[in-house]
């Protein structure tokens, strides 16, 4: 799943959704895995991380980030596999790439806290994918490029 997603909808998802890119705040981390735990699943999630410069992108800070991939363990049935980053709607490919590079910080940063190997960095669009690769995501998300414009 990937969207921001509204505490009322988690049970909407949580059944069908085999990972959720968008856990943007520790309220919906814990719906999400007190949600899991009713239906006997361990929910797989991304913390979506805030990089970008637009006031409508969502997502934790990186102390935000950090202080809760510390403490991820106290969450029983969800498992930390990654961060999700959105780089700012630009042309401005420099800027992209501040962005990117800081997300993948972060990354590093929340795989540390976390004790987690092989962390995924889920950021790269149809417009940017090829900056977020060199940055070092490991999924991007390019929807467009496949099924064409909304």
């Amino acid at each position: 799943f990937i969207g921001h997603l509204q505490t009322n909808k988690v049970k909407n998802v949580v059944p069908y959704a085999a990972l959720i890119q968008s856990i943007d705040s520790e309220h919906l981390l814990k719906a999400v895995n007190d949600y899991a735990a009713r239906i006997g699943k361990v929910q797989d999630i991304l913390l979506e991380v805030f990089v970008a410069s637009e006031t409508t992108k969502q997502g934790l800070s990186e102390a935000e980030a950090v202080d809760l991939a510390e403490r991820i363990q106290q969450y029983q049935n969800v498992r930390l596999r990654g961060v999700m980053a959105m780089a700012t709607f630009t042309d401005d490919m420099d800027r992209v790439r501040r962005e990117f590079s800081n997300a993948a910080s972060i990354a590093a940063k929340v795989a540390a806290a976390a004790g987690i190997e092989n962390l995924e960095i889920s950021m790269g669009m149809t417009s940017d994918y090829e900056v977020a690769v060199q940055c070092g995501s490991t999924m991007v998300r390019i929807g467009t490029a496949i099924f064409g414009a909304r």
